[in-house]
């Protein structure tokens, strides 16, 4: 099933620029590469994933199932991310997450690598395909109307995404 996409509003690309900023986080976070950290990271991505794709389905003008007013993961995964080449990976991210959430499993730096790397796939795949902007150009300081003051706020992103 196809879905039309809409053009992104200032508050849907706001959003989108959050769910990249919120993977660049837990992107920090994983460098630490100590337990904790590990946890948090998978928690983390897996948020920023599900944002991602509420963001889709608001799009998309997919509604939760009747007589709910919230998204079961699973469902949300399936509507708004029906043909989407890493809804394995996503669905094993969650996995991922219910495990570390609920039974305290400390995933492997390795378990940390592939989700970083399957993460960031998602993200410019619903960029490119879904929302048609540039993963890559993804910034807040994008949605700032003053020149020098934009400017300013890109070096210092950039020196950020550097760290």
């Amino acid at each position: 099933m196809s879905y039309p996409t809409k053009k992104l509003g200032e508050t849907d690309l706001r959003v989108l620029i959050l769910v990249k900023a919120m993977y660049l986080r837990g992107c920090v976070l994983a460098r630490s590469k100590d337990e904790i950290s590990r946890m948090l990271t998978i928690h983390t991505f897996d948020n920023a994933t599900e944002m991602g794709l509420k963001l889709l389905a608001k799009i998309k003008n997919i509604a939760p199932q009747k007589g709910k007013d919230h998204w079961e993961f699973y469902d949300l995964l399936e509507k708004a991310y029906a043909k989407g080449i890493f809804k394995d990976q996503i669905s094993a991210l969650h996995q991922q997450r219910n495990r570390v959430h609920h039974a305290g499993d400390i995933p492997a730096i390795e378990t940390i690598v592939k989700y970083h790397a399957h993460i960031e796939d998602f993200l410019k795949d619903i960029c490119k395909k879904d929302f048609g902007v540039s993963y890559e150009e993804l910034s807040l300081s994008s949605l700032i109307t003053n020149a020098e003051l934009q400017g300013l706020f890109r070096q210092a992103e950039q020196s950020f995404e550097r760290e």
